[in-house]
């Protein structure tokens, strides 16, 4: 993967967050927001996703593992 592709991929999270972020405030009638609040919720998202990243990683790995074990015991 080259520095374009991950600059682009960077770019679409970006753009996926600030969207979440809209449709949240949307859903809730917030139709402005200060700035600083905004990137503040764009922080928390972010490290919410990281988090659910790695717990989605983790999810994956135990299937993996639980899939192998229970097929080598057959």
């Amino acid at each position: 993967m080259n520095k374009n592709e991950i600059s682009d991929l960077k770019e679409a999270i970006f753009e996926n967050q600030k969207e979440v972020i809209g449709n949240l405030l949307s859903i809730l009638k917030i139709y402005e927001i200060e700035e600083e609040l905004f990137q503040r919720m764009l922080q928390h998202l972010s490290d919410y996703s990281q988090k659910t990243f790695r717990l989605a990683k983790a999810l994956e790995s135990q299937e993996i593992i639980d899939y192998v074990l229970t097929n080598k015991l057959k």
